[in-house]
């Protein structure tokens, strides 16, 4: 008895699997082993705290519901090896005081750093959307 799976009765199954898709679109070869992406939750630093805000990572795949925070070198090192148009990354500048606008946006909002976070991940959705639906507590670390 073997682990393979048995092949599809109907041919047409193979070329519109999934693994099938994602092979082309990657050019790898089919069942190759591709890195996972390790999921972290990063928490701020002193110096952040003293900086008033800290970078945080973020990948997506394209057809995905939320985002997966990463630490900063994942982001920066690994994310080359993930399939190339199957993941996007951003990053955004998290604020954890009050008053502070490295962004120099108007806002018409006070200057807090829940509604400097909240903007941020507005202004980033538009690059990835996922980030609504993964970020939603801007005071976060604050």
């Amino acid at each position: 008895m073997s682990d393979k799976p048995a092949p599809p009765e109907n041919p047409l199954d193979i070329i519109t699997s999934p693994s099938y898709v994602y092979a082309q679109i990657t050019e790898t070869e089919l069942g190759a082993e591709v890195d996972g992406i390790v999921s972290s939750i990063v928490f701020p630093d002193e110096k952040a705290y003293t900086r008033g805000f800290f970078k945080r990572f973020f990948i997506a795949r394209y057809d995905s519901y939320k985002a997966i925070e990463v630490t900063e070198d994942f982001y920066k090192k690994k994310f080359k090896k993930l399939a190339k148009g199957l993941y996007k990354q951003h990053s955004i500048r998290w604020y954890l005081k009050d008053n502070l606008n490295f962004e120099r946006k108007t806002l018409l909002k006070s200057l807090t750093a829940f509604n400097m976070n909240e903007d941020n991940v507005i202004v980033a959705s538009k690059q990835m959307p996922q980030l609504l639906n993964t970020l939603k507590e801007f005071d976060q670390f604050v």
